[in-house]
């Protein structure tokens, strides 16, 4: 994986994100109404430029709060983690992850971290179900198929409102994903060649316009 050492929501690392699949919006590779999704990275590699999206309280509370959880998450597993802006996979420069930190080992990046800091219902929510969120799952996928070193991921969901049980962790391994990350990567390049034969038709009906 290639890194790039760019703050988070800085416009540098908005810009890197322009036209680009990453683990925030992966799940929508998988809908079987991902044109919309065609559009919008068309739009943004055509126009260099991101639509603003609505940012909700539940949102700023995760942004605000997710330093102190990894603060926590170090605290509680020893794991020399560390925050990260960007990373684009080595050879596919389609595919990328913004990962919240990435365990280092030997010199050598072993584990990914993703971290969630959500209602206190959901927090619970998800502690009861142990086990990754369905609706995380394509962004976890992303970590691995991006990051290849890697071969774990600790889902972490902190809730400082909770003086007990505000921190859970739940671990996946590559091996046990294995066959899924096969199917998920066949299907981010099937669809990023539907992507470029659209984006050639529009570039062709646009060049080929008399006005």
């Amino acid at each position: 994986m290639k890194i790039l050492q760019l703050q988070q929501r800085s416009p540098e690392w908005f810009k890197s994100r322009l036209g680009v699949i990453t683990g925030s919006r992966a799940k929508k590779v998988f809908s079987s109404t991902n044109l919309s999704f065609i559009d919008e990275l068309i739009a943004e590699r055509i126009s260099g430029k991101m639509e603003e999206t609505f940012q909700s309280k539940a949102m700023e509370h995760g942004v605000l709060f997710e330093p102190e959880a990894l603060n926590k998450y170090i605290e509680k597993t020893g794991n020399d983690a560390h925050e990260i802006g960007f990373c684009v996979h080595d050879r596919i420069s389609f595919m990328a992850v913004s990962p919240d930190a990435l365990v280092m080992h030997k010199n050598r990046y072993v584990g990914g971290v993703e971290i969630k800091c959500p209602s206190t219902r959901k927090h619970i929510e998800y502690i009861r179900q142990n086990k990754i969120p369905n609706e995380y799952k394509y962004q976890v996928f992303q970590y691995f198929l991006v990051c290849e070193t890697i071969e774990w991921l600790d889902f972490v969901s902190y809730d400082p409102r909770l003086s007990k049980a505000n921190l859970f962790i739940k671990r996946v391994t590559r091996h046990e994903l294995q066959d899924e990350l096969d199917l998920a990567m066949e299907k981010h390049i099937k669809f990023y060649e539907k992507l470029l034969k659209y984006e050639q038709q529009i570039i062709k009906t646009i060049n080929g316009s008399p006005y």
